[in-house]
C-alpha cells in the first residue's frame, strides 16, 4: 500500500487492519518517507517501506516475500487451533498426565505422584498420544508451546 492512498493513507489503513487483528505483511510504499512514518510503519507490522521510485523485481521480491510471510502465519495459525482442538479431548486425568510429560516428570515419577502403576501411568500417556495423534514427546510439548 502506498503512504498517500486517497480517502485512507497507508498508515490509517495498516492502524486499522492491526486494530482489527488483521495479520497481514505489508510492503508499504513512499515518495515522501521520512524516518517518523518509517519507524511507525515498521512498528505497525510493515515487512518493509520502499522509496519511489523503486525497480518493478524489487517490489517483486517484497511481494513474494510477504506472501511466504502470510503463508507461514497462516500454516502457524492452523497448527494452533489444530492442537487446541486435539488437547480439548483429554480427560482430566490424561491431562494431568500431559502437565507432568511436558514438566519432564519420569513415568515412574508420575506414577508416585498420582498414586498409579508405572504400568498405568503407560497406558494413560499411550492413550493421550494417540488421542491427540502424536508419535513422540517432542511433539506432544511443541503443540503445548
Amino acid at each position: 500500500m502506498d503512504i498517500k492512498m486517497p480517502g485512507m493513507t497507508g498508515l490509517e489503513l495498516q492502524r486499522k487492519l492491526a486494530d482489527e487483528g488483521t495479520p497481514l505483511p505489508v510492503v508499504m510504499i513512499s515518495g515522501h518517507a521520512d524516518v517518523r512514518i518509517a519507524v511507525e510503519t515498521m512498528t505497525l507490522g510493515a515487512l518493509t517501506l520502499l522509496e519511489k521510485p523503486f525497480r518493478l523485481d524489487e517490489l517483486l521480491g517484497h511481494v513474494r516475500r510477504a506472501l511466504e510471510k502470510d503463508r507461514d502465519n497462516r500454516t502457524a495459525r492452523e497448527f494452533e487451533a489444530e492442537s487446541t482442538a486435539r488437547l480439548a479431548q483429554l480427560t482430566v486425568k490424561e491431562r494431568e498426565v500431559l502437565e507432568m510429560i511436558a514438566a519432564g516428570k519420569t513415568n515412574r515419577k508420575m506414577a508416585e505422584t498420582l498414586g498409579l502403576s508405572v504400568r498405568a501411568v503407560e497406558d494413560r500417556r499411550a492413550r493421550l498420544m494417540k488421542k491427540v495423534n502424536v508419535r513422540s514427546v517432542a511433539e506432544l510439548v511443541r503443540m503445548l508451546t
